[in-house]
């Protein structure tokens, strides 16, 4: 699961102090890795390794052809003939050289300034024009002319000689820095790409093409963004999709993406994962359609960070990208740029490998199977109904009025600011909890609407034979669909029928929620009825069926909590979490689905399957920090593969702060969660302390909600729970006790797995509570 790391230095004596570039070859039947960087002394390296050798060599390419190169180089493949491979970089006069190898480990080099008198002050980017129109590919290298003010464009097809064109000239557009390339086929047409940065801090694309010269577009002024850093860019192609990635304002990672007719698109993922950068460094790909890339990038404080799509588990690179530090993975410290490469083992499975430059000069590779990445996809999956939310669901809010003395209805405006107000409202809620991915949208208030018959009638006993003939068995059933009916000549329930052909209304497509006065807050979701005897029958208005509906006797002063509660079973499917007995696990205030309407967060687990959280996998030991969840959305998870994928815990960190989780009865601390997603092990988990056999069997074995949950309190041997004391606070002597895996203390809660066995994972040295808490965790590897 841990990365592991191979020190190239120490196999092969070669130093090196620039940022190393990195290909796969072939010779015969074996795979060679490829990695050329240069040493202290301007003298390029290239280090390989074949499957048959399986042992890293070095070759000094400067001895043998005299060249000298200053700072980073360029590769590229030609698609044909003996000598395949090319190397680009600047001699310390400025001159642009090409080195060719012509067999494994023999070099030679073509000085390019000479053959077209242009000098060069940038590192180079290279591309291959392998046009169907033309039997010989053509080489491309930019970079910036020796005076820095023009964007040059060397070429040459098979054996002519080099040409330059001055492509500032041509489009007018200057850059500064280094620039990326790609080039992809518009059907039988390859389109040439450059990017770089102009002179005012926007992001420049030019383009050519066989039947156009080269044109240039300013896609900051298109997409948005502000001002990028003059570092160099990073492109990829995604399904004939180009991408370029840089650093923008404020340290965020940002990606404009090609659209058609010329638009483009701007993704900040720095606002998606909740990590900065200090520059972009490579990407990679799985494979050749593109499903997985893993963007490479240093982060502010130095660390070696990896972000990712995954588009087989159904991310979106405008919307999904993830990202984890592969510098705390490994433990190793990069200084350089890296690189990156991909193998297959005899099975067929992808290794990743990753290397840079230590600040000692070594060649540092790490490889893995990109367990991390995997795992944390892993847990984006759904669980039962849960799964990832990204929207805003509209809603219809009724108010329907019993007109009971004692329950007095709150105003119409005091509602529409509790469920739609900017703040301390539902739709707020909604927002603070998933960093701005999930809220509702009004479709409409409509009422106060009276009630048909006195209060008495709807709290009393079911008709069971219908009596008076009205075709109600249930009062609470009828009451739904008179409100429903009620509203019907104000509102038009078929305009929200994303699929008339169905003729079915589903939450989805609009939500129903019937708001009933009342002094102490209380809601159900329950399935709309039109008739219930002698047989039920669909509630069909305006030609479509109503189906799952929301009610909430809204409290006085009007609840929050209870709006919030019933609309995350209408549009999120969590199901509830409270208790008819003691349970020492029950979240209670700490989640807004066990009975509490406080109206403070949703559990974590929740969070992490409809997409809101930034998870965090722990595979090392170390000293780590936690931003609030409120604020950040960042938890730790602490997972053993060797145990199972399907059961771990969620560390998040609580604060009240201004925060919604200001009702909370505790000041603040982490919140240890442990997690069962597999059904067998949760349907089979033992009572929990405290907690009688005959109770347990109470609780439905499917009941995920329930079962899966666990919110691990510090004390578990009360006989009742106290939310003053939930949470793990290093500063509070009464919770603030290492978490070991199998505490001897039986009023401890310890991280044992659901089978009573120690997980292995311990956290000490838990800070005081605060908007950032830090630990010491411990892995069992």
């Amino acid at each position: 699961m841990i990365p592991q790391t191979e020190d190239i230095t120490l196999i092969t004596g070669e130093e090196v102090v620039s940022p190393p570039i990195s290909w796969l070859s072939k010779s015969a039947i074996f795979n060679i890795e490829n990695v050329v960087a240069v040493n202290a002394s301007e003298d390029v390296i290239h280090f390989s390794r074949s499957d048959m050798l399986n042992n890293w060599q070095a070759v000094n390419v400067s001895s043998q052809t005299g060249i000298k190169i200053r700072g980073s180089l360029t590769n590229w493949q030609m698609p044909f003939g003996i000598s395949k491979w090319r190397l680009a970089g600047v001699s310390p006069p400025a001159d642009l050289i090409v080195f060719e190898s012509f067999s494994h480990g023999s070099w030679h080099a073509d000085n390019v300034s000479k053959d077209t008198g242009e000098q060069v002050s940038s590192f180079p980017t290279a591309w291959v024009n392998s046009d169907v129109n033309s039997a010989i590919a053509q080489e491309n290298i930019a970079a910036l002319n020796s005076s820095a003010t023009a964007l040059l464009v060397f070429s040459r097809r098979g054996v002519r000689d080099w040409e330059v064109v001055d492509v500032t000239a041509k489009t007018g557009k200057k850059v500064i820095g280094e620039v990326t390339s790609w080039i992809f086929q518009d059907g039988s047409t390859s389109v040439e790409h450059i990017a770089g940065t102009s002179p005012d801090g926007s992001l420049v694309v030019f383009w050519k093409t066989p039947n156009q010269d080269w044109q240039a577009v300013n896609v900051s002024a298109i997409a948005g963004g502000g001002s990028i850093t003059g570092a160099r860019p990073v492109s990829w192609i995604d399904f004939q999709t180009g991408y370029v990635a840089v650093c923008g304002l404020n340290q965020r990672l940002l990606v404009f993406r090609a659209g058609f007719g010329g638009t483009w698109g701007l993704v900040d993922v720095t606002e998606i994962t909740g990590v900065k950068i200090a520059e972009v460094y490579t990407v990679y790909q799985l494979d050749d359609q593109g499903m997985v890339t893993v963007l490479s990038a240093r982060g502010i404080d130095g660390s070696l960070l990896q972000f990712w799509y995954d588009r087989t588990v159904g991310h979106h690179p405008s919307k999904e990208w993830q990202v984890f530090n592969y510098s705390k993975a490994t433990g190793a410290s990069w200084t350089s740029r890296s690189t990156a490469w991909v193998t297959r083992t005899a099975g067929g499975q992808p290794m990743e490998h990753i290397a840079a430059v230590t600040s000692q000069r070594h060649l540092l590779m790490a490889w893995d199977y990109g367990w991390i990445r995997i795992l944390t996809d892993r847990l984006s999956r759904p669980f039962q109904l849960m799964k990832r939310q990204h929207a805003r669901r509209k809603i219809v809010v009724l108010l329907w009025d019993p007109n009971r003395p004692t329950d007095p209805a709150p105003s119409e405006t005091a509602i529409i600011n509790l469920i739609f107000g900017q703040t301390n409202s539902v739709r707020d809620y909604f927002l603070e909890n998933s960093g701005g991915r999930f809220t509702i949208d009004s479709a409409g208030v409509f009422g106060w609407f009276p009630a048909s018959r006195p209060p008495e009638y709807w709290w009393g006993p079911p008709d069971t034979a219908d009596s008076d003939g009205d075709g109600w068995i249930n009062p609470h059933v009828q009451k739904w669909a008179e409100a429903i009916r009620q509203a019907d000549p104000q509102f038009n329930y078929s305009l929200f029928d994303k699929n008339p052909f169905d003729g079915d209304l589903n939450p989805d497509e609009l939500g129903v929620l019937i708001v009933i006065p009342q002094n102490t807050p209380f809601g159900t979701n329950r399935h709309a009825l039109g008739r219930e005897f002698p047989n039920p029958q669909p509630l069909v208005v305006d030609g479509v069926t109503i189906g799952t509906i929301a009610e909430a006797y809204i409290g006085n002063p009007p609840n929050l909590g209870v709006v919030a509660h019933e609309l995350t079973h209408l549009f999120l499917h969590h199901g509830d979490m409270y208790w008819t007995f003691h349970n020492p696990y029950a979240a209670g205030h700490y989640s807004l689905m066990d009975g509490t309407y406080l109206g403070t967060h949703i559990d974590p687990f929740a969070k992490l399957k409809f997409g809101w959280l930034r998870p965090h996998l722990i595979v090392r030991s170390g000293h780590y920090s936690l931003p609030s969840i409120e604020t950040e959305r960042f938890v730790w998870i602490l997972m053993n593969p060797a145990h199972s994928i399907d059961e771990y815990y969620i560390v998040e960190n609580r604060w009240r702060g201004t925060s919604y989780d200001k009702q909370m009865p505790d000041v603040g601390g982490l919140a240890i969660w442990h997690i069962m997603e597999d059904p067998t092990v949760f349907g089979s988990v033992p009572p929990p302390p405290k907690v009688t056999p005959e109770q347990w069997e109470q609780v439905s074995r499917g009941d995920g909600a329930r079962r899966a949950i666990r919110f691990l309190r510090p004390l578990i041997g009360e006989t009742s729970i106290d939310d003053r004391i939930a949470l793990r606070d290093g500063d509070d002597p009464v919770t603030g006790f290492d978490v070991l895996s199998n505490d001897p203390n039986p009023q401890h809660s310890s991280l044992n797995w659901a089978d009573g066995t120690p997980s292995g994972f311990t956290i000490k040295n838990i800070s005081p509570a605060g908007q950032v808490m830090t630990a010491d965790i411990y892995v069992p590897w």
